[in-house]
């Protein structure tokens, strides 16, 4: 006790900010608790998306809903490409890959359209970053973190996606080590 009362700046000096840290970090996970999980799965493109960028055409029809991809073929663009649709279903972590073959798409002169599974041509999609319950689709980007990281700046260069609500954010399942995210929209149905 008298190790305290002698030096109690600097206990105060250790408590305070270890104190402070747990009250930010409490405060975070308790503000999430109480938000509902996303009713709606989300749809996204994963790869080498960024070769693709001005040549990847995603549309969804406004009068159906459904999805049509198509590629321009592009000479200066390598045809060896990494490309996955996802549909993503959060509240249950379940991920759905369809990988796209761009090598024989490739083998074009010309813009395609890009063939889908079967099961696409029931799914009606919608093209908005904000899905109907409020979640919210947040790119990749250098404020990505924890309360500790976001306080230290260890997470400056995050290359992960998200969904977010109110607080609330669930990390977009990534099977590539720097991957780059092409996000299409909500699946409605």
């Amino acid at each position: 006790m008298g190790f305290i009362k002698e030096n109690i700046f600097i206990v105060l000096g250790i408590t305070l900010p270890l104190a402070l840290v747990a009250f930010l970090s409490l405060s975070q996970h308790l503000s999430q608790i109480n938000v509902e999980p996303p009713q709606y799965k989300i749809a996204y493109l994963l790869g080498d998306t960024r070769d693709y960028r001005n040549d990847l055409r995603i549309k969804i029809a406004p009068d159906t809903k459904t999805l049509k991809l198509s590629l321009k073929k592009n000479k200066n663009k390598p045809s060896n490409a990494d490309v996955t649709l996802h549909i993503y279903d959060a509240s249950k972590d379940d991920l759905q890959s369809y990988p796209i073959d761009i090598e024989s798409i490739y083998k074009e002169n010309k813009t395609i359209n890009i063939p889908l599974p079967d099961t696409f041509k029931h799914i009606k999609f919608r093209n908005k970053e904000t899905a109907l319950d409020g979640y919210k689709f947040e790119r990749a980007g250098y404020r990505n973190g924890s309360v500790l990281t976001e306080i230290f700046g260890y997470s400056r260069h995050n290359r992960k996606d998200f969904i977010v609500k109110d607080g609330n954010r669930i990390e977009l399942p990534s099977t590539m080590p720097w991957p780059h995210t092409k996000f299409i929209g909500w699946v409605e149905q």
